[in-house]
């Protein structure tokens, strides 16, 4: 057998394994999504979310969580800022010559100033430096819990238009294959013009089809991964990581 023949046919069987193996996974495709037990849930869509404390949102928070608590306790000591002693000896009491001697009394005088007005201002503005400690670990917890939901919501858009491609790619692929019958057939003059042209203009709504939704799958990534803030490989070789442990 010649070497141009043991080529042709070795790319023919190549060629027909290829088409088994899209055509299985197609039917397979088809088979999932026509279930009526399948569903969009998916536990790593709740395993990104579990990531959301890793976003640069939940990080400023937390600086605004240690400046206030700082303020807190700053407020709690700051009574003692306005209290003043003071301390007087007689210097009499001090140099007795002898027994004779004049001893002033009191020996010592210590007097301590306190306003009394720190008494309402100082302890109404720790209460106020807590409660702002206190609303910004709420807004901690209000933000992470929205953050988690954004998280799961576009995740369930990336799956979406994930599987949309997928069944596109599937449509593209059938129409290809008829619009190549549809060729062959124009050449033999077995069809007519009008019907080659619609044959065409099926086959390259479907290709623009296919545009719209990677675009969408696209953008459905982004802002996954705005919001778990890592590239979405990173994010899931943490997760693997994690499962490992």
């Amino acid at each position: 057998m010649k070497p141009e023949k043991k080529l042709i046919m070795k790319k023919t069987a190549l060629s027909v394994l290829l088409l088994v193996s899209l055509n299985a996974m197609s039917q397979d495709l088809l088979d999932s999504l026509s279930n009526p037990r399948f569903t969009m849930d998916d536990s790593l869509g709740r395993r990104l979310a579990d990531l959301a404390g890793t976003s640069v949102e939940l990080k400023i928070i937390d600086k605004q969580i240690e400046a206030a608590k700082y303020e807190w306790q700053t407020n709690r000591a700051s009574l003692l800022n306005n209290l003043s002693a003071n301390f007087n000896l007689n210097e009499n009491n001090i140099n007795v010559s002898n027994l004779a001697t004049n001893v002033f009394y009191p020996r010592y005088n210590f007097g301590l100033n306190l306003p009394l007005g720190n008494f309402i201002t100082k302890p109404a503005q720790s209460k106020k430096a807590r409660a702002q400690y206190q609303g910004t670990v709420v807004l901690k917890e209000l933000t992470t819990r929205d953050l988690r939901q954004q998280i799961l919501t576009a995740y369930q858009d990336y799956s979406m238009y994930r599987t949309q491609l997928l069944v596109q790619e599937e449509v593209i692929r059938d129409e290809a294959e008829s619009f190549d019958a549809m060729q062959q057939k124009f050449r033999n003059n077995t069809i007519t013009i009008e019907t080659f042209t619609a044959a065409s203009r099926k086959l390259n709504e479907t290709l623009v089809q296919r545009i719209t939704i990677l675009r969408n799958v696209n953008v459905a990534r982004y802002q996954l991964e705005a919001l778990i803030g890592m590239r979405l490989e990173d994010a899931l070789a943490q997760i693997r990581s994690q499962r490992r442990r």
